[in-house]
């Protein structure tokens, strides 16, 4: 209709021969439009621990796992197999002297983005506490390491 309308014919072809117009970004609407950053993906994490620990929680890996895949981890975080693209953690959780030592390192991909984050040593009552404690830690780790992505910079001209 565009081109019947102003005298031009329409001949298709692979580089075309024709221009116009279909819409113009000035600087007025680059100021309403809003990207915001991708949301994070997170992947598998491991984590091991000595015998006796591993005997009062035995299911460390799965449960941290299972929460990140479930809804229970927010909205700004998508669980992904894709481990490329995805941060992940590598860790281990010993006891000691009635406590839970956690440390971990977190990867992106097989990047290492983070080394050495570490939980205050604390007794925890049961599994649950002790995944709340590492999933949170996990979630805000990958928080922190977003807000220098420069992908969800917006260059202003």
């Amino acid at each position: 209709d565009y081109s019947k309308a102003n005298g031009n014919k329409q001949e298709p072809s692979s580089f075309g021969d024709g221009r116009f117009e279909i819409g113009n970004v000035n600087a007025q609407v680059r100021e309403v439009i809003s990207i915001s950053c991708p949301k994070q993906r997170v992947g598998a994490s491991v984590f091991i621990a000595n015998a006796a620990t591993k005997q009062q929680f035995p299911n460390i890996k799965d449960r941290v796992n299972e929460y990140f895949a479930s809804k229970g981890r927010g909205d700004q975080l998508i669980y992904s197999k894709n481990a490329d693209k995805a941060f992940r953690t590598e860790g281990l959780y010993t006891l000691v002297k009635d406590k839970i030592q956690v440390s971990y390192d977190l990867y992106r991909g097989d990047e290492l983005a983070k080394a050495g984050v570490e939980l205050p040593s604390k007794k925890y009552n049961n599994e649950d506490e002790l995944v709340q404690a590492i999933v949170t830690s996990i979630t805000q780790e990958i928080e922190e390491l977003s807000k220098h992505d420069e992908r969800c910079k917006l260059r202003k001209n």
